[in-house]
């Protein structure tokens, strides 16, 4: 059970980060509309992927960890928490997270959502400039594969920035934060 689980999810690592199902006929033969999305996936948990899908007798390849990678969380004194924001300890502060996005999910996305279209064109030009701003900090012989993978948090350090009016957090909390 446990290594059909850990093939299935190999498979699936490939399907949802690629943004396709494979395509299916209908009844009669005919191609059915191809369903696509696009998300960015980033999974935390006591254990990665790879070691749940190795542990169960499956093969974790690099292209999977490309799509879904693992990078584990540096713990300090207060767990993964860095700035307890006047909060006596991390707990707490997590609570108070949890208790906000339980109240107000979605409120930020909605005004990321109408910022972004008011022109989109611009929007487009600036995330494309600060993703660039982004992977210039880094070493110039980080490979093909880390490259991907730098790609798509540069892409979400670029959308932190541009949200600033929103979030308050700047681009350069935004550009040191997303690591």
């Amino acid at each position: 059970q446990e290594a059909r689980s850990a093939a299935e999810l190999a498979r699936a690592v490939y399907k949802l980060a690629n943004g396709q199902i494979k395509g299916r006929a209908t009844t009669d033969g005919q191609n059915r509309p191809q369903i696509t999305w696009t998300v960015l996936v980033l999974s935390t948990g006591e254990h990665s992927l790879a070691e749940f899908v190795g542990d169960n007798g499956g093969k974790w390849n690099a292209g999977q960890n490309n799509r879904i990678p693992s990078i584990p969380a540096a713990a300090g004194s207060n767990g993964i928490v860095e700035n307890l924001h006047g909060f006596s300890g991390s707990a707490l502060f997590v609570d108070h997270l949890n208790e906000a996005s339980a109240h107000y999910h979605g409120t930020a996305g909605r005004a990321f959502i109408a910022m972004l279209v008011k022109d989109t064109e611009a929007a487009k030009e600036q995330i494309k400039a600060m993703m660039q701003e982004f992977t210039a900090l880094l070493p110039a012989n980080v490979g093909r594969q880390a490259g991907r993978v730098v790609k798509r948090f540069a892409l979400a350090a670029a959308a932190l920035a541009l949200a600033e009016p929103i979030t308050g957090i700047s681009k350069l909390e935004a550009y040191t934060q997303i690591k």
